[in-house]
């Protein structure tokens, strides 16, 4: 429900951040309240994922191998499509926003969840090239669709980090990866929104005034 009124929440900067401060206070009542009910024994045990690393006190389910995996293919995806728009892209802010989505958040989160996989013994999905090729033709896609496109894709990994955080219940370890995500996740569209009111580009919303009596 928070996560929904963060991402409506483009008008008003500051009511974007309290309900930000919100979310991140429940998550932790939310991780409080997990280990407890597992150490009352009040917390059905899901499939257990049967690759778990020989030796390592940790244990991974079922859907948190298929959330490792949905996020390492919704990431490659990204990563490549991110780089096609940073080709594209004629502002020179949109394109510093996309390097720096680029390289601060998509690349290092790809290099967590590798590691991750690798730890569990998942299989790995084909990567991406590591660079797109030479686009001769930079003049076919706007720089407002480009921005429209991102900004609609960090809303849908709001769902995508909650998601897989609120179903991590048997492994501690990463439920606490899918909110430092979350975060990142919430840093950089702050940082879209603000550049995307500087220039136009976010859809306006019905405004209500109070009437002056």
């Amino acid at each position: 429900m928070i996560i929904r009124i963060i991402r409506t929440s483009v008008t008003q900067d500051n009511l974007r951040n309290i309900f930000q401060k919100f979310l991140f206070q429940e998550l932790n009542v939310y991780n409080q309240a997990i280990k407890y009910f597992k150490a009352k024994g009040w917390i059905g045990s899901p499939p257990m994922y049967p690759q778990a690393p020989i030796g390592s006190p940790e244990t991974l389910d079922t859907g948190e191998a298929y959330h490792l995996w949905d996020h390492l293919t919704s990431r490659y995806d990204t990563v490549e499509i991110t780089q096609i728009y940073e080709t594209f892209a004629h502002d020179g802010d949109l394109k510093t926003l996309l390097q720096s989505a680029l390289r601060n958040t998509l690349e290092k989160q790809v290099k967590v969840i590798e590691k991750e996989m690798n730890y569990f013994a998942l299989p790995l999905p084909q990567r991406p090239p590591k660079k797109v090729k030479n686009l001769e033709n930079t003049e076919v896609v706007e720089d407002l669709i480009i921005f429209r496109n991102v900004f609609t894709g960090m809303q849908y990994f709001f769902n995508l980090h909650a998601t897989a955080l609120k179903q991590a219940t048997t492994n501690d370890r990463l439920r606490k990866i899918y909110t430092q995500f979350l975060k990142e996740e919430m840093d950089l569209y702050n940082k879209f929104v603000k550049y995307g009111k500087l220039k136009g580009w976010i859809r306006h919303v019905p405004m209500y005034r109070l009437s002056k009596s």
